[in-house]
């Protein structure tokens, strides 16, 4: 596609945009007295520039078309190598990514590609165009034609420059002030200054000479002037953009790991007889720190195993999960671990959508699992409270939930996806003490028993249910083996924690209130409860509108913004100043071709007396 664009721009450019002054000429001479023409050869010229204009249509509208779809092409194939490389980056390198980064790559610098290729082809097209259309002046005018294009090569090699320099100057609306000027005025100053060499070199001007040149400086107008600066700014931006992408797809990523077959149980859960195992594991976040985050961790966590990670804030339980994870890489040791992992997170991450979207999470809606996710994550009070049940919209970030919720959606999300290995941090913390009973009997006790369960947690009372515990400070496993076992080796370990009873997490009365304050809809409690497939989808409540007229203040306060009125009145008369020279050039053209013409005067006497 992107060669057959730039075949027809080339046709386009360098044949039937040329071709059109030709045709214009001799329909032009058949009208200049002592004309040998017959009428006939003037019909078949006047409907060749028809049928000229037809194709120059059809194939610019073609090219266009295509070079646009090149262009879209090559933008959404950017905007999907930028997507995909977000979901492969490390925890280093997210962290040296920044949100505003990735809004300018995906909202300014992709949308590059849709101007450069429009532009491109012009860069080789545009000097092919200046030969051809010097060769078919110079047959018209002599060497008068090399002075007119050497004088649109002065006026334009200034834009060029400037356009080249545009970062380095503070404000680009001058610049671009002075380029459409230039764009204007080129065309005209061009024939004027070919015209006066003309004459003065003792030729005499005619009519279809005079338009045919104005057709041919039009067209080296479009190109030097518009087509070819526009083709080099663009590819500069463009090539800047793709040193920007570059950049941001040369970051680090995760280390894939070999995908290992998981088993089948009876209830047609996945289960899998890998487990966990590290083996002399170092891990730092940067390489340029001087400790380590975690040093020698020695673990297995036997499949189907729960193990409890416990220690002080700061002593590396999320680190240790992020190693297991793959985003913190081993510099040195082993990792053995299933593939097929479910994680949830410390900070609950909610995305803007209804609560089941965000327990799906693209994965497919089963209702019997899925209301047995809801059961032992216990949020079945809670969507009873919500006005549309599971199809509430949460805000961005679920800044219309509690914490407590937050933190149950959280986990359902993770407990939902069918994995062999789930790794909890700290789940248990933004939830009430019975609350978090229910979830840990309920939820990770019962519902994932034939799983292999990783949890982080502060909650002491619940060490007696793991299979393994292991103790982590500053980076070091201190301790691990069953409850019994720990006990045994006299660490007292409890005050490696905070007191159980302080700071305890309570769900806000207040928040609950105002959940329940909002339940407008005519659902009752049981249709949620039975069947939540019946809960009507939210409507949207039509936004206020004010309605008036814009005072003329506003328009005057608008106007002075762009300047004083001695800036503006000289803005507005040097508007209409360029108007009246633009036309006093056409105007003067004609009154020289006419005097031209008359039996009392020729070139040499009018110019000699202007």
């Amino acid at each position: 596609m992107a060669c057959s664009a730039a075949v027809l721009q080339d046709v386009e450019v360098c044949s039937a945009a040329i071709a059109q002054p030709l045709l214009l000429g001799k329909v032009i001479e058949y009208f200049t007295p002592n004309s040998t023409m017959t009428i006939e050869e003037a019909y078949m010229y006047g409907a060749g520039m028809i049928v000229n204009v037809y194709l120059m249509v059809i194939m610019d509208h073609h090219y266009n078309l295509s070079a646009a779809a090149v262009g879209m092409r090559i933008r959404i194939a950017c905007c999907s190598l930028i997507y995909r490389k977000v979901l492969k980056l490390s925890m280093v390198s997210s962290g040296k990514t920044t949100t505003g980064w990735l809004v300018n790559l995906l909202s300014n610098d992709v949308n590059r590609f849709d101007m450069v290729t429009l532009f491109l082809h012009f860069i080789w097209i545009a000097p092919l165009q200046v030969l051809l259309v010097t060769y078919f002046l110079w047959q018209y005018v002599g060497v008068a034609a090399f002075i007119g294009v050497a004088f649109i090569f002065l006026q334009t090699i200034p834009v060029q420059i400037i356009w080249s320099e545009i970062d380095l100057v503070r404000s680009t609306s001058y610049l671009r002030g002075v380029y459409m000027s230039f764009m204007v005025f080129t065309e005209r100053t061009s024939l004027f200054v070919t015209l006066i060499a003309y004459v003065l070199l003792g030729n005499t001007i005619s009519s279809d000479k005079v338009y045919s040149m104005a057709q041919f400086y039009n067209v080296l107008n479009l190109s030097l002037a518009i087509f070819y600066p526009m083709a080099l700014s663009t590819g500069a931006e463009a090539m800047v953009s793709v040193d920007r992408i570059q950049e941001f797809l040369m970051q680090e990523e995760i280390t894939p790991r070999k995908a290992i077959p998981s088993t089948v149980t009876q209830n047609g859960m996945k289960s899998c007889s890998l487990g966990v195992t590290i083996k002399n594991g170092c891990a730092k976040w940067s390489p340029s720190d001087a400790q380590p985050t975690l040093s020698d961790i020695c673990l297995h966590v036997k499949p189907g195993a729960l193990c409890a990670i416990i220690g002080p804030v700061g002593s590396g339980k999320s680190s240790l999960l992020q190693a297991v994870l793959g985003e913190l890489p081993l510099e040195t040791g082993s990792l053995l671990v299933d593939s097929d992992i479910s994680y949830a997170s410390q900070e609950p991450w909610l995305f803007v959508g209804s609560v089941r979207q965000n327990i799906l999470f693209g994965q497919p809606y089963e209702k019997k699992r899925y209301q047995e996710v809801v059961r032992v994550c216990a949020l079945e009070r809670d969507l009873q409270l919500f006005p549309y049940g599971d199809k509430t919209i949460v805000g961005e970030r679920g800044v219309s939930l509690s914490g407590g919720q937050r933190a149950r959606i959280n986990l359902a999300r993770a407990v939902y996806r069918d994995a062999s290995l789930y790794i909890l941090d700290d789940p248990l913390s933004a939830v009430d003490t019975h609350v978090g009973k229910h979830l840990f009997d309920e939820c990770i006790g019962t519902y994932l028993a034939t799983k292999t369960r990783i949890l982080v947690t502060h909650q002491l009372q619940y060490l007696k249910e793991a299979d393994m515990i292991v103790i982590l400070n500053e980076g070091v496993v201190v301790n691990k083996g069953t409850f019994e076992e720990v006990l045994k080796s006299g660490l007292d370990f409890a005050k490696l924690l905070p007191s159980a009873n302080e700071d305890e997490p309570k769900e806000d009365p207040s928040f609950i209130r105002k959940v329940q304050s909002r339940q407008i809809s005519t659902i009752t409690v049981n249709s949620v409860q039975d069947d939540a497939d019946d809960v009507l989808d939210p409507k949207e409540s039509e936004e206020f509108q004010t309605k008036g007229a814009v005072k003329w203040v506003t328009y005057w306060r608008y106007t002075r913004a762009g300047g004083s009125i001695c800036f503006l009145s000289f803005v507005f008369f040097m508007l209409c100043f360029s108007q009246v020279t633009t036309n006093a050039v056409d105007f003067w053209l004609t009154f020289w071709y006419v005097a031209d013409i008359s039996p009392e005067h020729d070139s040499q006497t009018l110019l000699t007396k202007t």
